[in-house]
């Protein structure tokens, strides 16, 4: 008679599943603290946030993850060894675990753009639209202090000597 059969496995996540940083459950504990990134130019402008327990994933996950900041990094992986902490102050947050809001206006992707994409192209023709507007009222400036400097200018001919 064959065995009996126990439950069977979990399906592996697809590679580009998300990975729960934080589980539902209790807070989780962050430590914080400010560093530089990883990679040329290692710019010291990176606020680090090592979470207390490990997060636990696949290989496949795993693998992926490797791959994608390997490409991200342009090819040079993580260039930098782990710094000394010297005078930065490392400081313990606690996350909390709750539902990502939704968007209050739908994301209309053009082709295949991602979410970020579009963010960014909106705010960057939000910037346009205010650097315009100052163009605009500098230029309208521009024209004022010129008639006032004429003007006083003229006024300035016409007083007797």
């Amino acid at each position: 008679a064959p065995a009996a059969a126990g439950p069977a496995p979990a399906p592996a996540p697809h590679p580009a599943a998300p990975v729960a940083v934080a589980a539902p459950g209790p807070p989780v504990p962050f430590y914080a603290y400010n560093g530089s990134t990883t990679v040329p130019p290692c710019a010291s402008n990176v606020a680090w946030f090592v979470r207390e327990q490990p997060v636990m994933i696949s290989d496949t996950q795993a693998r992926f993850l490797h791959d994608a900041l390997f490409a991200l990094s342009g090819g040079t992986g993580n260039f930098r060894a782990t710094q000394p902490l010297g005078s930065r102050q490392v400081t313990l947050w606690q996350g909390i675990n709750e539902v990502a809001p939704v968007p209050s206006v739908p994301v209309n992707l053009h082709n295949d753009w991602t979410e970020r994409e579009v963010r960014v192209r909106d705010l960057s023709n939000g910037v346009l639209k205010t650097a315009s507007g100052a163009a605009t009222w500098a230029s309208g400036m521009d024209r004022t202090m010129t008639g006032a400097a004429r003007a006083l200018r003229d006024s300035l001919r016409e007083i007797p000597r």
